[in-house]
């Protein structure tokens, strides 16, 4: 059996609690989700009846499926793996908990998260190749609540420019850790034993207010124990009391008696500490050992902390006493040790991230961030340095990489009250960051994590409203999508929510309805009908095509579209080979436009996908977002969303378009076919003139050039014996001819030299070639550009909109290119919406781009622009300015920011949503005020949401 790559879903990640399928060992073939949770019928029979009596169907649990596969080179280790894989998901513990369940290959908008339990791991079946050993078995999960799971946000902000990214656990304050070794002299070794019961106070070896034992504190301590908490450690064994039981108030109060059978007996360490400006600190440290009945011996280790009260310097520590309150029959203490609480014996953090900055100088810094009860920023400790290499790339552009790194963990602040990771930057460079680790290693070796980036969400809870506005503080730590239900009790045009973001701090909202600002870049609702609105969050519905029925505008097809994580369709990626420094290939990701040997350099080439209608409306409106961003000036490249008919012929193109060295970027908005068209609009926006020169680009071929290379080598030894010899004989010569003088100075440096002397030879090497391209630094206001276009047709007007938007909000950016018009044309130009295509597509740039028979590949390797297209809507148009209501009393509003979607009647609604909509976050613990619209007086508001943790 031979395997290939299509046999796994190896890109994709199986995660169950805290491990992954990659830390147990094996890989995923396949994961599915039932449609239905389980079903069981319910019928009656019913004496003289035909048929059943249908009682209503009871539903159980969800269940998920993944089929799994373990290779090892070996027998043993494919069963050592399986016996991995069996402690990492079984678990004997009553009070075990359903564990958060993932798969990456769920991508709406983020990772699902499911909660279930493992109810059967299948029989592995073996398959005994020649080369390795394989075994396929599969999991069997079930979710005990079929509705708890849903799409959920990363617990942590994943794009940041600086400041706070995520919030450490409180362990961070507090870090557990063993203490340092014992400090006391004379150990204790007991109190109590089998003769002396301590029954009462007249026992010989106890009395009220007595010190049981004390012992002599090491000099160590004074000078070790400045600024630090310290541990009092002993272990016991407790006889429970009888029935009457002799009792005490503190260790030096008056003794007074009581009846017990639970009691809690206490022990006191307590000695002196005089700091060096002469002030004292009587330190104290408490433990409190139980005995529930009066029937049982207890034992253990007890452990108590204190902490001085001053960072001085110790000039002198009294003894350490031990005082008792006993409540038992008998107690016996031994080794008591006074200790120094450890600092944690390393701190490691580690995370994957990557940079637009423009320059490898542009560095950032991975902080540890303090701050006190007011959210003021106390102290920031570095945790490292991140410079930016060159050679570190994504097929974009972008600088990438990794942290992995330990680092000392500081000295906390007395005023710190919470511990956050901070990001600190001197430019403006969007910086993302992902795959969290933060955690210390303890003194006894265990670890404690401070937080990954594991995702949890817990159950829902409803907060009903009464006013226009309120205030809300979810329970959990980390951010949660709410639901909000609106009931209107007479009929509402509009309907929103507005409040500020926990992921920006930025005012969000999310609104459907007429009456919408259009200076904030929204729309006023029309009676238009939504008949597609694709997210482009998967191809499935799209038809990838290899030639078009229609012309492409100077242009062919090539390479292969890709679906972003994010949403939205973009040039795929592949790996060329490009030559480096050492002459040999390298591997490099880049954009997969195509072979660039199969085009010219007039010419663009890309891929294509294409979308059917399920109707072809007469009267339409398309709305589209895409980006355009110019990271090389000299690289040229395009993104068009063509508009066809039922034939299939193009009638209509949406383009953005860099043809020049310079980075000036057009836009284009068009009605008609190849031959016959007219522009609705063709333009730069506003442009900024710039230099024009040239660039010379360094790369490497397969060329060698020869390269002079020196080395040193000694002497034989009989030619070394030989010059030592003359050399000598020189030396002791009073008088020298000018020949034997430079002969000595000859002699004395190669000994110097230790007989070595310099030879020369020649070695081929990589010769570096390099390539002239023309370059301009004007720009446009398309040239980095993220934004609505729209084209509409109602009879024979056509009007457009071109709307740049902010990428966080996706609301209308401020100040940013807004355009908008309309034409009336003839009847010629009208057509029925049928199909739409997007083709993005570059051009090969002299010397950049070979396309020569006999190239193997890219010989330089530089940035293309980076082009996608996003959220696309189409709409059956009306032409009426009339306005109906959204909602009747009769009608429930649904705004779910989980799934970004609006709901009426449990029917999807988006077709008269705000284009400036978000869907904002709340942050657990933290209080939020909410603005919605409608009022109380004409709407019931609900709102619905789900704590979660990190």
């Amino acid at each position: 059996m031979e395997l290939t790559s299509s046999d796994f879903q190896s890109n994709n990640i199986l995660s169950i609690g805290t491990l992954t399928n990659y830390d147990m060992g094996f890989l995923v073939n396949k994961f599915t989700r039932n449609i239905t949770p389980d079903i069981t019928e319910n019928t009656q029979t019913i004496p003289g009846r035909v048929g059943l009596g249908y009682m209503s169907n009871s539903y159980g649990g969800l269940q998920l499926t993944a089929e799994c596969t373990v290779i090892a080179d070996k027998s043993d280790d494919v069963y050592q793996i399986i016996r991995d894989i069996s402690e990492g998901l079984w678990s004997d513990k009553a009070d075990e908990e359903e564990q958060p369940i993932t798969w990456s290959g769920d991508n709406n908008d983020g990772i699902i998260v499911y909660f279930g339990h493992v109810t059967d791991i299948s029989t592995p079946s073996w398959t005994d190749e020649a080369s390795y050993y394989m075994a396929t078995f599969t999991i069997t999960f079930k979710c005990s609540d079929p509705h708890g799971f849903g799409a959920q946000h990363w617990v942590y902000p994943r794009y940041y420019t600086s400041g706070k990214l995520l919030q450490l656990s409180d362990d961070a304050l507090d870090i557990k850790t063993v203490a340092s070794s014992n400090y006391l002299e004379d150990t204790v070794n007991e109190v109590g034993d089998d003769t002396d019961t301590q029954r009462d106070y007249g026992s010989d070896d106890y009395a009220e207010g007595v010190a049981v034992e004390s012992a002599s504190v090491a000099d160590d301590f004074i000078t070790d124990a400045q600024g630090s908490d310290v541990q009092l450690q002993f272990d016991y064994i407790i006889d429970a009391p009888s029935t009457t039981a002799v009792t005490s108030s503190d260790a030096t109060g008056d003794a007074t008696a009581t009846t017990s059978v639970g009691s809690t007996s206490e022990v006191y360490a307590t000695f002196t500490v005089t700091y060096s400006d002469g002030t004292t600190q009587d330190v104290t440290a408490t433990i409190a050992i139980d005995s529930p009945d009066g029937t049982s011996t207890y034992s253990g280790t007890a452990i108590g902390t204190a902490t001085l009260s001053s960072t001085l310097s110790i000039a002198s520590v009294s003894d350490c006493s031990l005082y008792i309150n006993l409540f038992a029959e008998r107690v016996t203490l031994s080794g008591l040790q006074l200790m120094i609480r450890a600092q944690p014996t390393a701190t490691h953090f580690g995370c994957s991230w990557n940079s637009d900055a423009d320059s490898v100088s542009n560095t950032f810094n991975i902080q540890l961030a303090e701050y006190d009860s007011s959210g003021e920023l106390v102290a920031t400790n570095t945790v490292a340095t991140v410079t930016p290499d060159a050679d570190d790339t994504d097929e974009y552009g972008n600088y990438e990489g990794t942290v992995d790194t330990d680092f000392s963990w500081p000295s906390l602040n007395s005023a710190t009250e919470s511990l956050y990771l901070y990001l600190s930057q001197g430019n403006t460079d969007t910086i993302t960051i992902d795959s969290f680790k933060f955690y210390v290693t303890n003194s006894d070796a265990t670890i404690t994590t401070l937080f990954d980036d594991s995702d949890t969400a817990y159950y829902t809870q409803f907060i009903l409203t009464n006013s226009t506005t309120f205030s809300v503080t979810p329970d959990g730590n980390a951010t949660t999508e709410p639901v909000f239900t609106v009931v209107p009790t007479e009929s509402i045009n509009r309907a929103g929510i507005v409040y500020d973001d926990a992921y920006n701090s930025k005012q969000s909202y999310s609104y459907v309805g007429e009456d919408v600002d259009t200076e904030t870049g929204t729309e006023a609702a029309t009676g238009d009908t939504l008949i597609l609105h694709d997210p482009m969050d998967t191809r499935n519905r799209w038809s990838t095509l290899t030639s078009t029925s229609f012309e492409l505008e100077n242009s062919s097809v090539d390479g292969k579209m890709a679906t972003l994580s994010t949403s939205g369709f973009r040039v795929a990626t592949h790996t060329v080979k490009v030559y480096n420094s050492s002459g040999s290939y390298t591997n490099k990701k880049v954009a997969n436009f195509g072979t660039a040997k199969n085009h010219s350099y007039t010419e663009f080439y890309g891929p294509v996908v294409m979308r059917t209608l399920s109707t072809a409306p007469t009267d339409w409106q398309v709305d589209v977002r895409m980006s355009m961003h110019v990271k090389q000036s000299y690289a040229k490249g395009k993104i068009e969303f063509y508009l066809l008919d039922e034939d299939g012929a193009r009638r209509g193109k949406i383009m953005l378009k860099d043809n020049t060295d310079s980075g000036k970027v057009m836009a284009q908005l068009q009605i008609g076919t190849h031959s016959a068209h007219t522009h609705l609009y063709e333009g730069y926006g506003t442009t900024s003139k710039g230099k024009a020169s040239t660039k010379t680009i360094k790369y490497y071929d397969s060329s060698t050039t020869k390269k002079t290379v020196k080395s040193k080598v000694r002497y034989s030894a009989s030619k070394i014996k030989s010059y030592k010899a003359t050399l000598k004989k020189l030396e002791n010569k009073k008088k020298l001819t000018t020949a034997q003088k430079k002969q000595l100075k000859k002699l004395k440096a190669l000994a110097t030299a230790n007989w070595y002397y310099t030879t020369t030879s020649s070695k081929s090497v990589a010769q570096a070639k390099t390539v002239t391209t023309p370059v301009n630094t004007s720009t446009s206001s398309f040239s980095d550009f993220y934004g609505l276009f729209r084209i509409r047709k109602v009879g024979n007007k056509y009007t457009y909109k071109i709307e740049e938007l902010d990428s966080s909000t996706h609301k209308a950016k401020k100040n940013g290119f807004s355009k908008s018009g309309s034409k009336t044309l003839s009847s010629s130009y009208a057509f029925s919406l049928a199909k739409i295509a997007m083709h993005t597509a570059k051009m090969n740039i002299k010397g950049l781009d070979t396309y020569d028979s006999t190239s193997k590949g890219n010989a330089v390797y530089y940035k293309n622009d980076v082009m996608s297209g996003y959220d696309l809507k189409v709409y059956q148009a009306v032409d009426t300015e009339d306005v109906t209501p959204i909602a009747d009393s009769d009608n429930t509003l649904k705004f779910d920011f989980q799934e970004h979607k609006i709901y009426k009647d449990d029917a999807e609604y988006m077709d008269k949503l705000s284009i400036g909509s978000s869907w904002p976050s709340l942050q657990g613990g933290e209080e939020t005020e909410i603005a919605i619209s409608p009022t109380i007086a004409t709407a019931d508001w609900a709102m619905t949401y789900r704590p979660t943790y990190k």
